[in-house]
């Protein structure tokens, strides 16, 4: 075989590959899902890992020569410049509330849709593939951003706010429009769609992280990085004003 597929359970940090007479070092990009090609062709690989810790390898294919097969997914890694940035908040929202405008947009239109999620499902190892396998569907080809914020059933506005008060989420949003300088931002329904409270805590940063990305006394440490960015247009799921349908 010239190529392995390989799907963990949590990302496993740097590793090698070894056979013999080479090597090829893998898992930089930090993703779960990871198409590798070989330089040669192969019978048997061996994992050497730089990091220790168990390591749980939840699927493996490998292959001949050629073009990976359809529905193998190869990642490129987060876009230098989107045109879309959607801010989802759980690992179906992207699909739920977002899929059709970011299948036409990547599909139909052939436009590069970024997506930055609030939520980080790392003690749920389901969600992370799920989340990697609705985008795949829906055309995307640049690995999600996912934040460090926890999760909450709850549905409340106020137990919300103070949920995630830790979780730094405005400044990350911020990071994230100055970093991608999007030409479209989109994001959730201030109601949450159905309540939910994370929705609408990530509806009620964005509103001001779509400002204060463009100020450039706002977090000057990203302003350094990547500078400011005023977004040239910026749309609420489910807002009552300019209304798009698909």
């Amino acid at each position: 075989f010239s190529a392995i597929y390989l799907q963990w359970d949590s990302v496993p940090g740097e590793y090698e590959l070894v056979w013999e007479g080479g090597t090829q070092l893998c898992g930089t990009n930090g993703f779960l899902h990871e198409y590798i090609v070989l330089p040669q062709e192969v019978c048997t690989v061996t994992f050497q890992f730089s990091q220790p810790g168990q390591k749980t390898l939840c699927d493996a294919s490998v292959y001949t020569a050629g073009s990976a097969p359809e529905g193998v997914q190869v990642w490129l890694p987060p876009c230098e410049e989107a045109d879309i940035l959607v801010f989802p908040t759980h690992a179906d929202d992207d699909v739920l509330f977002f899929g059709p405008l970011i299948s036409y947009y990547t599909i139909e239109r052939g436009l590069t849709v970024q997506t930055a999620f609030m939520v980080d499902h790392s003690w749920q190892y389901e969600r992370n593939h799920e989340r990697l396998n609705g985008l795949w569907e829906m055309g995307v080809r640049h690995y999600p951003i996912v934040g460090s914020a926890p999760d909450t059933g709850e549905h409340d506005f106020a137990y919300g706010l103070s949920y995630y008060a830790n979780s730094n989420i405005l400044e990350w949003q911020v990071e994230q429009i100055r970093h991608f300088q999007p030409l479209v931002i989109v994001g959730h329904d201030l109601d949450g769609e159905y309540g939910n409270c994370g929705h609408k805590v990530n509806a009620y940063y964005l509103l001001q992280a779509v400002e204060a990305a463009a100020d450039p006394e706002a977090f000057p440490r990203s302003a350094e990085a990547w500078g400011i960015w005023d977004t040239p247009k910026f749309y609420i799921h489910l807002y009552p004003e300019n209304e798009w349908y698909f």
